[in-house]
């Protein structure tokens, strides 16, 4: 979970260690992207 969409940021962000071994990335959502990230989380 990323607040800000770090694709948009500079360059050097862009580069995720875990991203190719995630199920997805939210990022850009602010604040709920954690509410995404937790729904999805517990979902059944």
């Amino acid at each position: 979970v990323h607040l800000s969409n770090v694709y948009a940021r500079e360059q050097f962000r862009h580069h995720s260690y875990f991203s190719d071994i995630a199920v997805g990335v939210i990022s850009g959502l602010g604040a709920e992207g954690y509410f995404a990230a937790y729904r999805f989380i517990t979902k059944p």
